[in-house]
């Protein structure tokens, strides 16, 4: 079986893929009809033709990968792509980012090694600084890496070529402002692979205007979040809130936001460089405190509701429901504490949020908070 590697990221029109096909398979050219040439020269093949980076090639790749199919029974075709062909035939397989520590409790350096987003940086790190080691000394801060960088190899990849420069704890403590520091990939990469910030230029440059907006919106959420929230939070006014879900699921089918189907209830997030990326596209909308606001009235509201439920739910069900908002019900205290909030939305928040810090036995944060909710006038 032969294999055909076709790199389309460098393509802006979908009728040139069937000659890029062509060029890698050695073929002849194609003529006016170059579809229909194509399939009838390779319909007897055997072969696996990867279509590499199809997302803003959907429209062209779709179709010509209907006909080959079709046409060629012995071809088959791996495509990626940020969202679905919506082809006949297709099957979805979703990656995820490599396996990280999810908390600081690794305690020995084998621990670390078990984690593909740890070996990879090591790998990278070793290979970008002969000096580098992964040992009992750094390991701790190369999982809390990974772990912001949330097992993304590109992003993993990008930060171990900076080691050289500033360190692993160095680099620990400035990544939170990855976009200035994951700057140096290979020359040879494509240019959208050579930052983290072309790397999401690229997808977002993709994406339709509403759900540009949407994007930044939903950047307010600290954590997961569900599809209420989602709606809630990236909704418009007039003619723009018709749509606020499919703005919504769009983002999710552009694989903008994750998706986690593993509970009763559907959650959501952003992945902490996308979020970074896009608090800064709502920065530049002039939504910054629109947001923080109609955010912090969001979880006033559901803390309200939580603590109505508190009664009357099950314990296993109420907290599997409102356990994942205790980030963003302390985002939301604060900024209303903040000079630039509402310190009465504080106030409700924190009252109405009480039975939530309780069963999270958060009563000492909570209590510091309450004190400081209590003190405005």
């Amino acid at each position: 079986c032969q294999l055909c590697f076709v790199e389309l990221a460098h393509l802006t029109d979908g009728r040139l893929i069937p000659g890029a096909m062509a060029s890698v398979l050695g073929l002849p050219p194609l003529g006016d009809q170059p579809l229909a040439s194509l399939t009838g020269q390779i319909r007897k093949e055997s072969m696996l033709i990867v279509l590499d980076n199809c997302e803003h090639l959907l429209d062209s790749v779709a179709p010509l990968a209907e006909a080959l199919l079709k046409a060629a029974p012995d071809v088959r075709l791996l495509t990626t792509s940020r969202q679905p062909l919506g082809a006949e035939g297709e099957f979805l397989v979703h990656l995820s980012g490599l396996d990280f520590p999810s908390t600081e409790d690794i305690t020995t350096l084998s621990e670390a090694l078990a984690f593909p987003a740890i070996e990879l940086f090591a790998e990278r790190a070793a290979a970008s600084f002969d000096n580098f080691r992964l040992d009992e000394s750094n390991f701790s801060a190369v999982g809390q890496i990974c772990r912001r960088l949330d097992g993304i190899p590109l992003a993993i990849e990008l930060a171990a070529a900076r080691v050289n420069l500033v360190g692993v704890d160095g680099l620990a403590a400035q990544l939170h402002d990855s976009f200035a520091l994951l700057t140096r990939g290979r020359r040879t990469a494509l240019p959208r692979h050579q930052t983290l910030r072309a790397t999401l230029d690229w997808s977002f440059n993709l994406i339709p205007a509403e759900e540009k907006l949407a994007l930044a919106r939903l950047a307010v959420l600290i954590g997961p979040f569900t599809m209420e929230t989602a709606i809630a939070l990236s909704a418009g006014d007039g003619e723009l809130a018709k749509n606020d879900a499919e703005r919504v699921l769009g983002l999710i089918e552009k694989s903008l936001i994750t998706t986690d189907l593993t509970g009763k209830i559907a959650r959501y997030r952003l992945l902490s460089t996308t979020r970074e990326y896009a608090l800064e596209k709502l920065r530049q909308s002039g939504e910054q405190d629109l947001l923080h606001l109609k955010h912090a009235l969001h979880f006033a509201r559901l803390a309200r509701r939580a603590r109505s439920d508190w009664e009357t739910v099950p314990a296993a069900e109420w907290i599997h429901y409102y356990g994942h908002t205790i980030d963003d019900m302390r985002a939301a205290i604060d900024w209303a504490l903040s000079s630039s909030g509402q310190q009465s939305v504080a106030f409700d928040i924190t009252i109405d949020s009480a039975p939530l810090w309780f069963r999270l036995s958060l009563m000492d944060e909570y209590r510091e908070r309450l004190q400081r909710a209590l003190a405005c006038p």
